[in-house]
This record gives C-alpha cells, sequence and structure tokens, in this order.
C-alpha cells in the first residue's frame, strides 16, 4: 500500500523547531495570554478605572498577600491587602511585613492559569523630568527610546509589570524585632498626560500677578517601584517569581527558579523589571510664569503640598510631581488627588489656591530651619524623602514672595 502522507504535526515531531521559530511561538502564547486577561477583565473594573464610576463604591486597585499557599496555620487568619499604590512597595517581591506578631514576605506575583501579567515600557528623562509610556505588550527588553519629545535628550526605556491579580507570599524563618522590616525599594508617582482632550489653560490673578492653570479629572498618574537602589528586580511573567536585584546579580547569567508557593521548577524566562500601577485621577496643573530650577520647582510644590490642611485636606490625599511644558516653557507643578478616581481635593485647592499659597509662604519663611536647607517642619515628608536633597525652603519663599507680593 502507499506510504501515507506525513501530516504537519509528523514533521514538527521529526524536524524540531529551530531558535528563531521556537521564540516566536513562545511570543505568540504569550500574547494571546495577554489578550485573554484584557478581555476576561470584568467591565466593572474597566469603567471604574476609566472615571466613569466612582471607585470608593468599586474598589479594584487593591494588591492581596495571598498566604495560604505556605500551609501555615495562622496564614488563614490574615487578610493582608493594600491599596495597589502601596502595595507595589509594601508586599514587593523581598519585602516584609509583620502580622500575627510573624514576619511574612514576598516571594513573587501571582499569576493565575490561562491569564498572564504583561509589561509595559516606560521613560523618564534625566535633563528635564518628562515621563512617558508606551503600551506595548510585546516589548522584551529595555533599549533606548527615540529622544525626549520635550527637550530632545537621549533617555533609556524600561519596563514594568502590574501586579493586577495580587502577590503570593511565605512565613519567614525571621522573628520581628523592635524595628520594622525593610522594603525593598521605594514608590515614585509620575504625571504622564491627559486621557482623551487636553483641558483648557486658564489665567488666575494673584497681586497684580498672572499665572496658568488647568484641571481636569482624567490626569494619568503612575506610580514606579524601581527596586532597591533602582535596580529592579528580576521576575519570571509566566509564573510570577521575583526577587529584588543586587548589584552583582546583573553580572551573572540568570538561573533556574521555582514557582512562588511551590516547589516545582518554572521553564519561564527571568527578566529585569520594576512594578508599576497607573490610574485616573483628579489633576491641577500649575504654570507659574517663572523660569524655575529643578530645585526651584520641587521646593516650591512641596510648600503647597503642606499646606494643604489650611483648606481641611489632610497631606496624605492629595501628592504632587513636576512636568516639563511643551516647547521648553518652564516646568509645571503637578497637584493630584492620591485616591484613584478623585475625591474633590484639588477641585478644591484650584478654588482657594490664592489662600494656599499665602499658608505655604508663611510655613517657608516661620520654620526654623536654615533657609538653604529643610526639615520636616516644612517640606519634608517621610513620602518625600527620595527628594530630600532638592527641598530649600529657602528657594520657595523666594517663588512664593514673588508670586504674593503686596500680601501680608
Amino acid at each position: 500500500p502507499p506510504r501515507p502522507l506525513a501530516t504537519p504535526l509528523t514533521r514538527l515531531s521529526a524536524h524540531p523547531l529551530s531558535d528563531a521559530a521556537s521564540k516566536q511561538a513562545h511570543r505568540r502564547g504569550a500574547l494571546r495570554r495577554v489578550q485573554a486577561t484584557l478581555e476576561k477583565r470584568p467591565l466593572i473594573d474597566y469603567l471604574a478605572t476609566r472615571v466613569v464610576l466612582p471607585k470608593y463604591g468599586f474598589p479594584v486597585d487593591v494588591a492581596v498577600l495571598d498566604l495560604w499557599r505556605d500551609g501555615d496555620r495562622d496564614a488563614g487568619a490574615l487578610d493582608l491587602n493594600r491599596d495597589l499604590r502601596w502595595g507595589i512597595t509594601e508586599y514587593a517581591p523581598g519585602s516584609k511585613v509583620v502580622a500575627k506578631k510573624a514576619i511574612w514576605e514576598s516571594e513573587g506575583l501571582r499569576a493565575p492559569p490561562g491569564r498572564a501579567l504583561y509589561a509595559l515600557s516606560y521613560s523618564e528623562c534625566k535633563r528635564c523630568g518628562d515621563f512617558r509610556i508606551r503600551r506595548d505588550f510585546d516589548a522584551d527588553d529595555s533599549h533606548l527610546a527615540p529622544p525626549c519629545s520635550a527637550c530632545g535628550s537621549p533617555i533609556a526605556e524600561r519596563q514594568f509589570v502590574v501586579p493586577q491579580f495580587g502577590f503570593i507570599g511565605r512565613r519567614s524563618r525571621e522573628q520581628p524585632g523592635e524595628t520594622r522590616p525593610p522594603r525593598a525599594g521605594w514608590a515614585r508617582s509620575f504625571f504622564s498626560d491627559y486621557e482623551g482632550e487636553q483641558p483648557p489653560w486658564e489665567e488666575v490673578q494673584l497681586s497684580g500677578i498672572t499665572i496658568g492653570a488647568r484641571f481636569s479629572r482624567q490626569g494619568q498618574i503612575t506610580a514606579i517601584n524601581a527596586g532597591p537602589a533602582s535596580r529592579g528586580f528580576r521576575m519570571c511573567l509566566t509564573c510570577g517569581h521575583g526577587e529584588p536585584l543586587v548589584s552583582q546579580d546583573r553580572k551573572k547569567p540568570p538561573r533556574t527558579h521555582n514557582r512562588p508557593g511551590s516547589q516545582r521548577e518554572c521553564s519561564g524566562r527571568l527578566r529585569v523589571l520594576d512594578l508599576g500601577h497607573t490610574y485616573l485621577t483628579d489633576v491641577l496643573e500649575l504654570d507659574l510664569k517663572q523660569p524655575l530650577d529643578r530645585i526651584e520647582a520641587r521646593s516650591t510644590l512641596q510648600s503647597l503640598l503642606a499646606a494643604t490642611p489650611v483648606l481641611g485636606i489632610p497631606t496624605d490625599d492629595v501628592d504632587g510631581t513636576l512636568r516639563p511644558l511643551p516647547d521648553g516653557g518652564g516646568t509645571a507643578l503637578i497637584i493630584f488627588d492620591s485616591v484613584p478616581g478623585g475625591a474633590g481635593y484639588v477641585r478644591l485647592i484650584r478654588d482657594e489656591l490664592a489662600l494656599l499659597m499665602d499658608r505655604a509662604r508663611i510655613i517657608v519663611r516661620d520654620c526654623a530651619c536654615a533657609p538653604d536647607a529643610s526639615c520636616y517642619g516644612c517640606l519634608r515628608t517621610y513620602r518625600n524623602q527620595v527628594h530630600h536633597d532638592e527641598l530649600v525652603r529657602g528657594q520657595a519663599f523666594r517663588v512664593l514672595d514673588a508670586l504674593l507680593a503686596g500680601r501680608s
């Protein structure tokens, strides 16, 4: 009888795929899982993140530290969850938390079967501070991005992964001591752009001086935890394994790893990634119409944030960052609600901007620390410690005094 023709499957088994074809097949499979993850996202979650539904009624940006896989009897009595903005630091791989008189450590991200963790590319210009996100789900490694759109400087891209399914942890062998366990890195907040149409600029009069201001409920904020010393984390998007990267690790080839919460080995590739979280919220952008350098802009911004209690706004409920104005027009101050979806605080700041600036000037004028420095009584907080070297109360007073000339 005639010999049957080989089927495509027979051919594949007889002739193994080349390395290039194998990589292409692996990438196609990864992208299909990403597509399934996006398609299966609940509609309520999507509407809440787009500020169509109020997030206080539909809390979707929550990070959970899953401990049940550890098998510890105390784990079942714990419910460890945080807002995702804080979760990317408190539950980052390598971080440790104290609960029920024990220390629990994170060992990676949760990756449910059939769903996928994916990385997004981002860049921060070291010269002007411009921040951009590139939604390329197929991005594979960090590389040199196009020049900065604001100042033209060369910039390098990195990738971050959103731990949308939470983290996996286990009980540590360490015992709680007198100090808080270390955290793996620190989260910084950035403003990238407005969703949809750009809000119009408005003129605000302050003692005869005009400044620019614009408000939007669709400002995109991104919190990034780049790991200890900004080295990132070594992570696997297949199983969620994660570990903070130390300096000598970059020179070593990636080693094999086990799946979080299991002793089974994973064949996925380890990559250097950051942790991140993006959300839309109320944003107020201020153009003070002055040529501010980075220290002047950062110090003035923090003085305004320190003055928010005069409006009945808790300092932890608002935050801020800087953004370069287009065409080399200087630096804009960005103030935003810390609550995803907004809480109305920034709108109040916009309406009472003169009062806020007046209180900020008093704070930086009357503080007892040296004018060429700052302290926790004026500009410094635990949250802005990454910028402490850039905070000078004398510089903030000079800017505010010029804006509010003539006020007592």
